[in-house]
């Protein structure tokens, strides 16, 4: 046998195999840092709430989200067939009808919606039986709320203000952070909100259950950030700053 061909064959071999090993952990490496999450959700006022919460949480996990703005309705659909990775928040009622979303049972944000008539004195509490309400279309919580036919949905929120002005309806539901864009910080003449919330409902963000593993680390990311007051602080300051920048809020 010579001697002389075999082992530099063998360490050639060898160190082929060295520097495969390496160039796989360096690239293991990399997708590592450079993991990325694409969440769907909408263009509204309390979306933008949600995805500060987000963003913090995933930044302790080491993972950057790229958030995408679609209709309400679509979001949920991209990301229960996977074009996504996760749809922003929901109700937890909304996404039982989506089996594959795994919702994370630490709400995100907590939504409320008023109702706002035309005249300058609404009532403290407005009983929605046999009215008629303009809303955004998608937004599910209203429509497992309230009875279709008493629903008009409009593709956005100037739609759906443009049809209680013109008497379209009885009355708009908005969220107070919607209700502040469209109406400015004085409210608008003519215009009057009822007093008292006609919804109100906890958010929760949800994943893929593709990313079955992760949505565990998540939701102990968000529950911690919960229990340090982390998330009721975002939320604070949030509200304060669209509240006071409505137009730069739109």
């Amino acid at each position: 046998m010579d001697l002389h061909r075999v082992f530099p064959q063998n360490r050639q071999m060898a160190c082929r195999r060295l520097l495969l090993l390496l160039i796989s952990a360096l690239l293991a490496v990399a997708t590592d840092a450079d993991a990325q999450l694409r969440i769907t959700g909408s263009d509204t006022m309390s979306s933008r709430v949600a995805m500060a919460v987000l963003d913090k949480a995933y930044a302790r996990l080491g993972i950057r989200v790229e958030f995408t703005l679609v209709p309400l309705r679509r979001s949920l659909l991209m990301a229960n067939k996977g074009e996504s990775d996760g749809d922003l928040m929901r109700t937890e009622q909304a996404l039982q009808e989506f089996d594959q979303l795994l919702p994370i049972k630490v709400p995100v944000q907590r939504i409320v919606f008023f109702a706002y008539q035309r005249g300058r004195d609404c009532p403290a509490h407005l009983d929605p039986a046999g009215l008629h309400f303009s809303y955004l279309r998608g937004v599910r919580v209203i429509e497992m709320t309230l009875p279709a036919s008493s629903l008009v949905a409009a593709s956005d929120s100037r739609e759906a203000l443009r049809s209680l002005q013109k008497g379209h309806v009885d009355a708009m539901l908005v969220d107070p952070l919607e209700a502040e864009t469209l109406l400015g910080p004085g409210g608008m003449a003519g215009i009057c909100k009822v007093a008292e919330p006609l919804i109100e409902r906890d958010l929760f963000h949800s994943l893929n259950r593709r990313h079955a593993q992760l949505a565990v680390r998540v939701e102990k990311a968000l529950a911690e950030m919960a229990a340090r007051g982390e998330i009721a602080r975002i939320w604070a300051e949030q509200n304060k700053l669209l509240a006071a920048s409505p137009a730069k809020a739109q």
